[in-house]
């Protein structure tokens, strides 16, 4: 095959295309969502975060936020169910208002 540069024009463009509509399975996306304060309180989004290790160099378990924040575990496990059900349903209206 014939040698082209790192960002050939026809990736380029399909880059561009890509970017004008997001995919909605995508990291960037979740982030969007969890940082929404009309979807998800700020503090669950942390918590959220820290728990699937989106904030800082590791993930932390339920445990350890559950000390870590005052909860007890099974409190903990919950209220990141909880958010994990928020973001999906918020996700798939999304997708039908769309």
């Amino acid at each position: 095959g014939e040698r082209v540069g790192m960002i050939p024009e026809n990736l380029k463009n399909a880059f561009e295309v890509e970017s004008e509509s997001p995919d909605h399975l995508c990291l960037g996306y979740l982030i969007e969502i969890l940082d929404n304060e009309d979807v998800i309180h700020p503090l669950h989004s942390i918590l959220f975060k820290k728990y699937h290790g989106l904030c800082g160099n590791k993930k932390h378990t339920a445990a350890e936020l559950a000390n870590e924040y005052g909860y007890k575990y099974y409190t903990m496990v919950s209220i990141i169910n909880k958010i994990k059900k928020n973001v999906q349903d918020f996700a798939v209206e999304d997708d039908a208002d769309a």
